[in-house]
């Protein structure tokens, strides 16, 4: 194989020949390049390393992701609004991050968690709490939280709290009602028409319960109107 002057080049002179010695220069070195065996790497390339990093990085990041998002459903009720609980039962404290609470208080819950704890405000106080230990209040504006309140004018929050309130005397009188009616249906009727008892003695016994238990009714049709 002959070679050519490098001033070739530039001049232009022994065109053929140029670009005969370019082809079989070529082709020496693709051969030489597929007969040379690849050199194993004993550690990943950088480029996968990287790639590994980002997939390691990304898993991590769609975990939290997740977690996060299941944290927030948990913690919001509905549409975002304020999620008011009611007492069962009477709860006392065992640690200073629980919150004591008595039967019929109502709770604004702040946080709700697996594992049957939730966190919850009452009186300016927050703590954690059994959320089998309460009922969620229903037929009833949820009153927002403290901190978003703090958004809103008094009137607002006033109106909130307002259905809330009645709600819970409406159900008191309800079960004022009912244990008026069985005393009366049950024993003071039923004693009043037998002749056990004087006349006197059984309008004694009897007093004005029969007034007050209409009255009750009265009251509890009012209070469903308001509620």
């Amino acid at each position: 194989m002959k070679g050519f002057e490098p001033e070739d080049l530039y001049t232009g002179e022994n065109f053929k020949q140029v670009l005969s010695t370019l082809l079989a220069v070529n082709f020496a070195t693709q051969d030489c390049v597929i007969d040379r065996p690849c050199p194993r790497s004993s550690s990943p390339s950088t480029s996968q390393t990287t790639t590994s990093s980002s997939s390691h990085a990304s898993s991590n990041f769609n975990k939290n992701l997740r977690r996060q998002s299941k944290r927030t459903e948990m913690s919001e009720n509905g549409s975002g609004g304020q999620l008011v609980v009611k007492a069962r039962f009477n709860f006392k404290q065992n640690n200073e991050d629980e919150l004591s609470f008595s039967k019929g208080e109502l709770i604004c819950v702040t946080r709700q968690e697996e594992g049957g704890w939730w966190e919850g405000t009452l009186n300016g106080k927050t703590g954690w709490f059994p959320s089998n230990y309460v009922r969620e209040v229903k037929h009833s504006e949820k009153p927002v939280s403290p901190k978003t309140a703090r958004g809103f004018d008094s009137p607002q929050l006033t109106k909130n709290y307002y259905g809330v309130v009645v709600q819970d005397i409406l159900e008191h009188e309800r079960e004022f009602v009912k244990d008026l009616q069985t005393l009366l249906g049950c024993y003071l009727r039923p004693l009043q028409s037998s002749d056990k008892l004087s006349s006197a003695d059984s309008a004694s016994l009897l007093g004005n319960l029969e007034d007050v238990f209409t009255f009750q009714q009265g009251l509890c049709l009012a209070l469903e109107e308001c509620a």
